[in-house]
């Protein structure tokens, strides 16, 4: 039994969308998945959140203390926003 699975990504829409089946063993048919993301850069977040009325003060490493920076290895992962109203 082998999954299979199909990617796309639209550059205008920023979306990523993913199609896995997985057959069955015994009788015709299996299960079939769809899923998509939209990736948003860090820029463009904090335009969201200016757009709600919210002040960007930093951007974190995931949910911790440690200052995102946008270089080597680290630049990859999570990032928090913090801002204020």
């Amino acid at each position: 039994m082998k999954a299979t699975q199909e990617q796309s990504w639209t550059e205008v829409t920023q979306l990523f969308e993913a199609a896995s089946y997985w057959p069955k063993q015994s009788a015709a048919g299996g299960r079939f998945r769809m899923s998509s993301i939209r990736v948003y850069t860090i820029t463009e977040l904090v335009k969201l959140l200016a757009a709600a009325g919210l002040t960007f003060r930093s951007a974190h490493r995931g949910c911790t203390a440690e200052l995102f920076r946008a270089e080597g290895p680290e630049m990859g992962g999570r990032v928090g926003l913090l801002t204020v109203r």
